[in-house]
């Protein structure tokens, strides 16, 4: 092994030991943990809704089976129903601008013709709405801060 290879092993294991001393000190306290828990996602994402109302807030994700569903096959679009409320194109595009990040306003730009966005409505009372769901698993150990302990612990 020459010494360039060395190097990049000693630099790749101080890295890891660095994240994982992190990881194992990053612990919150029992309080902290149970107003982030009221506050957040299990993922860390807020759960209340935004200000102006245009994002529900997020009440467990999709809880049970889509109809339709079979056991090992392709999962359902539970959405696939939904009409588009508007579409944002370069004709409207000014009417949406503050919404809008600059490389969707580029895209616009440069394909005036062909791209544009559909906007699908948000409802806060479906239980569909909010969908990010994760893994029994995953929700308990992000309850008890040792996601991060599991992924550098032998």
């Amino acid at each position: 092994m020459n010494r360039n290879h060395k190097l990049s092993g000693l630099a790749a294991l101080s890295i890891a030991l660095t994240l994982a001393y992190a990881a194992a000190h990053a612990a919150v306290s029992a309080e902290e943990a149970a107003a982030l828990k009221a506050a957040l996602t299990p993922m860390g994402a807020e759960k209340a809704a935004n200000k102006d109302g245009t994002i529900p807030a997020w009440n467990g994700g999709l809880t049970t089976v889509t109809p339709g569903f079979i056991n090992g096959g392709r999962r359902p679009d539970p959405f696939a129903s939904d009409k588009a409320v508007y579409s944002v194109d370069a004709k409207n595009v000014q009417e949406h601008a503050a919404r809008l990040p600059d490389g969707v306003k580029q895209l616009m730009q440069r394909y005036p013709n062909s791209f544009r966005v559909d906007v699908y409505p948000t409802a806060s009372d479906l239980k569909v709405r909010g969908t990010a769901k994760a893994g029994e698993e995953v929700r308990v150990a992000m309850e008890r801060g040792t996601y991060l302990r599991i992924l550098f612990e032998p």
